[in-house]
């Protein structure tokens, strides 16, 4: 007996949905449901919920991480994925609306463009000393003008051609901190060697962001085990 088809899809709001259809090679399956309605009617509804279970695990699993094709940052979005079973024989892999947009740009196949709300604003975007050692920001633009000094503040053009913003290290009394030739600090504010502070933000009129397509990729590797899973239950019964 050949087990039932599973059928995928990518939903809108980042979703990969995943249902049992019969096929024309299943005939026997239907003659079965038929005879044993009872049997293979809970049978089939065990081995969706199996099937969703696991398939959450494999997105987990696979696409996040060293292995995957996500950096898991903070870890949000890895543990907001989940599933939900939607009918008797569908369900659906994905992540909740608390990370909906934000699933839907890294995890969906397409770009994404992101731009500033209001016109002639430019994007904060947080880089090198501003991002901690799993890529996270450690200031919010507001929360960077709300801890320090303005006079330590400036934005300028690097030589690669972007606006950055630059925090200057200053001394106890508030004074420059210059870096002398020899790598050595110095708190003077003489205009020989370079004034030490922390590179925060780069400023970007827009950012595109491609999308991994990592949810549909996984929960498509997963099929063939999703029809072991189907048979497993089916067999159970009717053996």
């Amino acid at each position: 007996m050949k087990p039932s088809r599973l059928l995928i899809g990518v939903l809108l709001m980042a979703t990969a949905a995943i249902s049992i259809a019969f096929t024309d090679e299943s005939t026997r399956l239907m003659d079965e449901w038929r005879k044993f309605p009872q049997l293979v009617g809970p049978a089939l509804e065990r081995g969706v919920i199996q099937v969703l279970q696991e398939a959450e695990s494999e997105v987990k699993n696979t696409q996040f991480g060293p292995d995957g094709v996500i950096n898991n940052r903070s870890g949000n979005l890895r543990q907001d994925i989940t599933h939900k079973r939607t009918d008797r024989m569908e369900g659906v892999v994905g992540t909740t609306s608390r990370t909906a947009p934000y699933a839907r740009t890294i995890l969906g196949p397409g770009s994404t463009t992101i731009t500033p709300k209001s016109a002639g604003k430019r994007l904060w975007i947080p880089v090198a000393d501003n991002l901690n050692p799993s890529g996270v920001a450690r200031f919010s633009p507001r929360a960077f003008f709300d801890t320090f000094d303005r006079k330590r503040i400036k934005i300028f053009t690097s030589k690669n051609g972007n606006k950055v913003v630059f925090l200057e290290d200053r001394d106890a009394e508030g004074r420059r901190v210059i870096r002398k030739r020899d790598g050595r600090g110095r708190a003077e504010g003489r205009k020989a060697g370079e004034v030490r502070g922390k590179l925060m933000f780069v400023l970007k009129d827009r950012v595109v962001i491609q999308g991994t397509d990592a949810l549909a990729s996984a929960v498509r590797e997963y099929m063939p085990r999703a029809q072991e899973v189907i048979t497993e239950k089916l067999r159970e019964v009717l053996t």
